[in-house]
């Protein structure tokens, strides 16, 4: 708006309304107003051009020329049907010039998406453009002009009008994009020439920032430069500067682990030779990356002492510089952790320093930190997070990895998070590669992620925590600042990654964003041998029960409850251990250290039902899960499949004993026989008995693999010595650690071997009438029989499997009517016969709770898989809960 122009006018229409200058004594009429409103008018006309004296938009008086154009206007004159030639005339001497800036150029808004232009035909620039080309352009600009007037579609990007590609005056891309084209138009101005957070696979564009931390999590400052415990003294140059860090009240303590890479981005027009004071309360790597030239400059800093801090001499290039402080705190005690740096040029002026403009991230450890080869008490404990999938990278109790989807990038409270906890190792144990491949070690489940033959991921269990394959080391690499890829050391020098295909870890080809992983630090807290521990920082809201260090010849398995209410003071957390193996009692074996997530990456979260698979036209009585694949038997005997959508009846599903044709009549379980996974179930149920009161079957089993395969049928397990069936059974169980079939017949609990023709049964005479059992082993050495005797109270039995003896009996609940039951992470889960919800119990016994009073009831099976439950309703409903017991 001309203020300008419209106080003249304003004022010029006082001066013309009657009574202002002159007075009107006689009535107002008509032709009054007419005649003033003529010379308003008048006035206005010839003035105007007086006070506006500036020149339209469009009008310049610079003037172009264009020499030899004549033949480019030909060539144009014929597509568009000119008769005669005009003249160009440009002027291209532009003197000083002016930059524009990116914020004062106004730009017509499109018709719609404009993308890269690609591909431009310069033949008609030629002397003497050709008919062909001539007529290829007639046909381009029709091209181009009927599919501008198609109507247009959802674009297949993200168009942002102000989003950039590339820092300022920068032809490649920033951020990491290798293999980008920029255009002009994405192109970072002078006053904001940083480009930050570009993605080209994930097409998103990226902000124009000036000088400073960038985009990210902000810094908070700790205090001024001589804060305690650091206590610079007066030579600190700059006493300005703040000492910051990633958590509150770092300079009382943090854990150890506690790491984080700070930033600041500076951009220099041209190279620039710096004085870089740095004081610090851990190991910190500076490491300046430039955007421009791609040079890195590094610079190692020790823990500060003697209350001073270390000048560096460096140089900043041409670009934008990434000055990045790679911070560890290393120890198994809570030490203070601080940043405090300063910049000055060489005319000894401050350029920048520490303060809450600084960002912070967390990325893979650096593998040439001295830390990694010089301090045993460096234990990187991180959780892998891929952008693209939403999800943190798992391995579940069998081996087999899995996505924990996590759209916010946090962990919870669940006892599946167990799986996402991993040991970040430096094996050096492939010397083709070098010195520099890692390996991902699951503290949960004590396995390394390894690559088979297949380019499939699975864990080989290790509680030694050496690996002993080349498929079980990885080489890192940096992909962006935040991200990295991890290629397998056994199949070099080809690279297949660590990626994800479909939701399934898989190898890839390509370090694309699908195998980019972003990492977050899990915070180590030292519990040693104690039960109780009052010294947890206040900023861990979760301690994971996956101890850390090797769990060689040991038992111990427990829960962990972390008081969030209460602190001690005011910066401490209390954190208590429940033993849940079979020795509540029993010291600890090891110096126990137990991984803790920070607030800022964590959700906590209640037990909920989340619908799995709805009801069908069948009833389910048993529920089974393998390879997320379910399995379901029908109060009728069928068997049906189903991968999460709906249950599919399985084929040829009726067997035939003795002349009764029927399916499944007592219980199925999953198990494994000639080196294959197989499925096993007692058959139809008849009259064997004496006193025909009780019915039982034989034995059978069906392959896993072709299960679904319209040809496959079942076999018979339990045969005699003449083929023919031994119809003794109601309930069987496969132990995992013998991979042996186990059952009770008359009340014995008896033992069922098979040689590849018969089945042989070694009974143990002990009368103890059961329902049902599991069979529990624990980590090291010992297995129990967990069962619900005819009165549907809970019990334990030791049993030896070498010579099938059984311990002494132990009763665990015993005032309780229960059902079903299922065995996860040495907890008993059982469903209440009245109400049909969850209760729980240790596996050492104690006070049976329910699991959460919010969960509905009316359960009728359970099954635990990936340290989650799966659970039947009444309405034949499959839902699931997570593990959550605090």
């Amino acid at each position: 708006m001309k203020y300008k122009t419209l106080l003249y006018i304003f004022c010029l229409f006082l001066l013309c309304i009657p009574n202002f200058l002159y007075k009107i004594t006689n009535k107002v009429t008509l032709s009054h107003v007419i005649l003033y409103g003529f010379i308003f008018s008048t006035i206005l006309y010839a003035s105007y051009d007086l006070v506006n004296n500036e020149k339209e938009s469009m009008e310049t008086k610079v003037d172009f020329q264009i020499e030899d154009s004549s033949k480019l206007v030909g060539a144009l004159g014929s597509l568009f049907g000119y008769n005669e030639e005009p003249q160009i005339q440009i002027n291209n001497d532009y003197g000083q010039g002016i930059i524009l800036e990116e914020d004062t150029v106004q730009t017509p808004a499109p018709f719609g998406p404009i993308g890269p232009i690609d591909n431009v035909d310069t033949s008609i620039l030629s002397p003497k453009p050709s008919e062909e080309v001539i007529q290829q352009t007639t046909n381009d600009y029709e091209a181009a002009y009927k599919k501008m007037m198609e109507p247009q579609t959802e674009p297949n990007f993200k168009f942002k009008a102000d989003g950039c590609m590339a820092n300022y005056s920068e032809q490649t891309p920033c951020c990491g994009q290798p293999g980008e084209t920029v255009s002009l138009n994405r192109t970072c101005s002078k006053s904001n020439p940083i480009c930050a957070d570009y993605v080209a696979e994930d097409e998103s564009w990226g902000k124009c920032t000036n000088n400073g931390g960038g985009t990210g999590n902000g810094a908070i400052v700790l205090g001024n430069y001589n804060m305690k415990p650091w206590s610079l003294n007066d030579t600190w140059k700059d006493q300005t500067s703040k000492w910051i860090w990633f958590t509150k009240n770092a300079n009382l303590g943090t854990s150890s682990n506690s790491c984080a890479t700070f930033q600041y981005v500076y951009y220099a027009f041209q190279p620039v030779e710096i004085t870089l004071y740095m004081a610090c309360g851990q190991h910190c790597y500076l490491i300046i990356e430039n955007s421009n030239t791609r040079k890195t400059t590094k610079a190692t800093q020790l823990p500060t002492t003697n209350n001073v801090g270390i000048a560096h001499k460096l140089t900043l290039e041409q670009g934008a510089n990434k000055l990045q402080f790679h911070c560890y705190n290393t120890g198994f005690e809570n030490s203070p952790c601080g940043l405090n740096v300063s910049v000055y040029d060489n005319k000894e002026e401050i350029m920048f320093h520490s303060d809450d403009s600084w960002t912070w991230f967390q990325s893979a450890p650096l593998m040439d930190a001295v830390i990694f080869d010089s301090s045993v008490s460096y234990t990187p404990v991180v959780a892998l997070w891929n952008r693209k999938h939403k999800g943190f990278l798992k391995m579940n109790s069998n081996g087999e990895m899995d996505v924990l989807d996590s759209p916010n990038k946090n962990l919870n409270n669940s006892l599946e998070c167990r799986g996402t906890v991993f040991l970040y190792q430096k094996q050096p144990v492939n010397n083709t590669i070098g010195n520099y491949t890692i390996s991902l070690y699951n503290c949960g489940h004590n396995k390394y992620v390894s690559m088979n033959e297949n380019n499939e991921m699975i864990g080989v269990s290790n509680f030694s925590q050496t690996p002993d394959e080349d498929i079980e080391t990885w080489m890192p690499i940096k992909v962006t600042s935040t991200s990295c890829a991890f290629y397998n050391a056994k199949h070099y020098p080809n690279k297949f990654y660590l990626g994800i295909n479909k939701n399934n870890i898989i190898g890839s080809k390509d370090a694309d964003l699908s195998s980019q992983w972003e990492i977050v630090y899990l915070d180590v807290i030292k519990i040693g041998s104690t039960r109780q521990l009052n010294s947890v920082p206040s900023f861990v809201e979760h301690v994971y029960s996956s101890p850390l260090n090797s769990q060689v010849n040991l038992n111990d398995t427990f829960t962990t409850n972390l008081n969030n209410e209460y602190l001690y003071n005011n910066i401490y957390k209390q954190l208590q251990i429940t033993r849940t193996d079979s020795a509540f009692y029993a010291q600890w074996k090891q110096s126990l250290l137990l991984p803790g997530i920070n607030k800022l990456y964590y959700e906590k979260k209640a037990p909920e039902f989340e619908m799995v698979l709805k009801r069908a036209n069948i009833n389910i009585k048993q529920l089974l899960i393998y390879k997320n694949t379910y399995f379901a038997c029908s109060d009728k005997g069928e068997l049906y499949i189903s991968n999460g959508t709906q249950w599919v009846l399985v084929a040829n599903p009726t067997i035939t004993t003795y002349g009764t044709t029927g399916g499944i009549g007592g219980n199925m379980v999953i198990g494994s026989m000639n080196k294959q996974d197989v499925l096993f179930c007692v058959g139809p149920l008849i009259e064997v008995s004496p006193d025909k009161t009780t019915k039982y079957g034989a034995i059978y089993y069906r392959s896993l693999t072709n299960i679904a395969r319209r040809g496959e049928e079942w076999k018979l397990y339990s045969a005699q010595t003449d083929g023919s069936p031994i119809t003794s059974f109601q309930h069987i169980v496969f132990c995992e650690k013998n991979k042996t079939l186990y059952s009770n017949i008359n009340s014995d609990f008896c033992e069922l071997t098979h040689n590849g023709k018969y089945m042989t049964i070694q009974k143990n005479n002990r009368s103890r009438p059961t329902i049902m059992f599991t069979m529990v082993s624990l980590n090291y050495d010992g297995t129990y029989i967990v069962g619900i005797d005819k009165n549907l109270h809970i019990y334990k039995d030791s049993i030896d499997l070498s010579t099938n003896g059984l311990g002494p009996y132990e009763m665990l609940a015993n005032n309780t009517e229960l059902t079903k039951l299922v065995v996860v992470h040495n907890i008993i889960f059982a469903l209440h016969k009245t109400d049909g919800k969850i209760y729980y119990v240790p596996l050492y016994g104690g006070i049976i709770k329910e699991l959460n009073r919010k969960l509905s009831g009316n359960l009728i099976d359970i099954v635990g898989f990936n340290d989650t439950l799966y659970l039947v309703d009444n309405q034949s409903n499959v839902v699931k809960t997570q593990i959550i017991l605090n």
